[in-house]
């Protein structure tokens, strides 16, 4: 976030128009000089919003940009709507109103032109990340990469809150827009991408999959929750036992079977315990069931069937940040061999593994990190161009790579981890795998190759774990 003193210097009005800087935090918004920030407003509440320099205002929803504006009272069902259908993963979101809860990034009081610049300026490094990353791809991904990208983007876990209101009970209030939100989170946390935390554990009505329920203790025999607590006497002389208003008669105590009247409590009679009598069947129990009303159907299910549904807070996991920046999610048939490393995990365990070996031995051993510069890629060919060429060059570098290698690739770089490589012969190795990528691969990239000895390997994986 910037400063107060930052935010007047950058918000000061020119020639009537409030400017929006391309800097924040002293570091470059990854944008073109000439580009303006297209700001998303639904519907005609544009005509409200001051001129403001630098940006523009779009009205289709369909059209790329970079931030949406919400200057008056939205729908939350309709923004969900309206963030399915954005080329975005996560788009930064100004509000007027609390109704987005967490998923609005800002909630803003006053439109003034300088109210929305400083507005707009703080939210600059949320965009910027944002900008960086691939468009959603259209396909069954798209939800997934959503929840991946603001998990990213905005720094933080993938948590619920209870939502009464709701009849799951639970939501992810930062998901609004994404569809069947736990069935996506709990498959990328199968997947490897997300980490889980518990958070509840709620029960489920057998018919219409609600837990919005009521959970009561009802008569074994009729159902009926009209029940009420009674103690038991015990007649000694006689050995009769039932319930006490059996017994009640005016303001004494009579046996019921020997019709002799109970006086002293200890020496006619006791109280072995207490029962529930239900009050519309007239049957008496020890232990009445536990059932659960739907307050949504209105059906009961049995305490004994009724299944539960466990909530978990998500926490991002690195090869969740890859797929994320790649613009994809893993499957089955993108699964490279065990022995090259498919996940960071799996790379950093093979890498870390073949560090200690080669102490110990004194083997030769180096590694490569091969760098795209997406900033120049994308001003050559745009972002979506980009994300192509990028998934093109991590195939050839895979193919490109030696029996013996560990390997994995992020969104714009391949990491080599190479046994029995001295760092000489890494550099060749390394610029085999360069020279492979620019032959198949246009236009000609700008790329950085480093090459990293057996004390540095350590301090490079903690560069890629981070």
């Amino acid at each position: 976030m910037i400063s107060a003193a930052q935010q007047i210097r950058l918000v000061a009005p020119a020639d009537g128009v409030a400017p929006v800087s391309s800097v924040v935090d002293d570091t470059l918004f990854f944008r073109k000089p000439e580009a303006k920030l297209r700001c998303f407003v639904e519907g005609g509440s544009w005509r409200s919003l001051p001129a403001l320099g630098g940006v523009d205002y779009e009205l289709d929803p369909r059209a790329d940009y970079d931030l949406i504006l919400l200057p008056s009272d939205a729908d939350p069902f309709a923004i969900g709507r309206l963030l399915g259908q954005a080329n975005s993963p996560a788009p930064v979101i100004i509000s007027r109103y609390e109704t987005l809860g967490a998923r609005a990034d800002l909630v803003l009081w006053d439109w003034s032109a300088q109210s929305l610049s400083t507005a707009i300026l703080s939210v600059m490094p949320v965009v910027t990340r944002v900008s960086e990353l691939p468009r959603k791809p259209l396909g069954p991904d798209r939800n997934g990469l959503s929840a991946l990208a603001l998990a990213y983007t905005r720094d933080c876990s993938l948590a619920p809150l209870l939502r009464p209101d709701d009849p799951a009970v639970v939501a992810y209030p930062l998901l609004s827009g994404v569809s069947n939100a736990r069935d996506i989170l709990e498959e990328l946390a199968d997947a490897g991408l997300l980490r889980r935390r518990f958070f509840e554990r709620l029960h489920i009505c057998q018919h219409c999959d609600s837990s919005r329920l009521h959970a009561r203790e009802v008569c074994v025999k009729c159902h009926s929750s009209h029940l009420t607590e009674q103690s038991l006497i015990h007649h000694y002389e006689c050995g009769y036992q039932a319930v006490q208003t059996s017994f009640e008669a005016d303001n004494a105590y009579i046996c019921p079977k020997c019709r002799r009247e109970l006086r002293h409590y200890g020496v006619d009679y006791d109280k072995p315990g207490k029962v529930m009598c239900c009050n519309a069947c007239g049957d008496t129990m020890t232990e009445p069931e536990v059932e659960f009303l739907c307050l949504d159907c209105h059906r009961s299910t049995s305490g004994d069937h009724a299944s539960f549904r466990d909530w978990y807070e998500y926490d991002l996991l690195a090869d969740g940040i890859v797929a994320v920046k790649s613009g994809r999610l893993p499957t089955a048939d993108s699964v490279d061999d065990a022995g090259r490393g498919r996940t960071l995990r799996d790379f950093r365990l093979l890498v870390t593994h073949s560090v200690s070996v080669a102490k110990r031995t004194g083997r030769p051993l180096c590694a490569a990190r091969l760098t795209v510069d997406t900033t120049d890629l994308a001003n050559k060919i745009g972002q979506r161009g980009a994300v192509s060429v990028c998934e093109m060059l991590r195939d050839v570098a895979v193919q490109s790579l030696r029996e013996q290698d560990i390997a994995a690739t992020l969104g714009d770089t391949v990491l080599v981890c190479m046994p029995e490589t001295d760092e000489a012969a890494g550099k060749v190795a390394a610029d085999h795998i360069q020279r492979a990528i620019f032959a198949a691969v246009r236009p000609k990239l700008k790329m950085t190759v480093e090459i990293f000895s057996v004390p540095q390997i350590d301090q490079f994986l903690k560069t890629v774990w981070q």
